[in-house]
């Protein structure tokens, strides 16, 4: 047991049977306390950079045991939310712990255009076209098309057609498409 300076506490009783002692056949039993842990989970918008949870430990005398706090499996990046573990490792005073905070990183920025490949124009032979986009967020969830000239992005559209593959180019046709992400934001078509 360590007292707020850090010096170790001696604890000395009488011998037994003299005045104020425990008697014969004692045992003291000294326990470990608990450490006051404050873990505060993050809410943030998607910015590319890594984020972390804030926590603190400290003894019943106020000293600082953060350095026992391990708080690296509540780092993320990507957006989404998580449930992460923290862990208060303890030392010969303080017991260890561990507890989970929920953080989050919301995507607010659209997946790019889809683009095709081959490019529009004139072919003498059928074409497979293939769409693409991207998403540095929650990623890419699905690409739409249409083939007849209407908005893709149209949940009632029923001529939207969800790309899997190559779409099959074997007469004159316009395709438009729109990509969404995980976090349901949409891209221009």
């Amino acid at each position: 047991i360590k007292d707020a300076a850090g010096n170790d506490a001696v604890l000395t009783l009488p011998a037994p049977g003299a005045a104020g002692s425990l008697g014969f056949n004692k045992n003291i039993v000294i326990v470990k306390a608990n450490a006051a842990i404050v873990v505060t989970p993050y809410s943030t918008t998607y910015d590319g950079v890594s984020h972390t949870a804030a926590g603190t430990a400290t003894s019943l005398f106020s000293e600082n045991l953060s350095s026992l706090l391990d708080l690296s499996g509540t780092t993320h990046t990507n957006a989404g939310t998580y449930t992460d573990t923290w862990i208060f490792a303890g030392n010969d005073s303080y017991n260890a712990t561990s507890g989970t905070v929920t953080d989050t990183i919301v995507d607010t920025t659209a997946p790019t255009t889809p683009t095709a490949t081959p490019v529009a124009g004139d072919y003498t032979s059928d074409q497979s076209v293939t769409l693409s986009s991207s998403d540095g967020g929650s990623g890419l969830k699905n690409i739409y098309y249409t083939t007849d000239e209407s908005d893709p992005s149209n949940f009632g559209n029923l001529g939207r057609i969800l790309y899997t593959g190559a779409i099959t180019v074997d007469k004159d046709m316009t395709i438009k498409a729109v990509a969404y992400d995980n976090a349901d934001n949409a891209s221009g078509i």
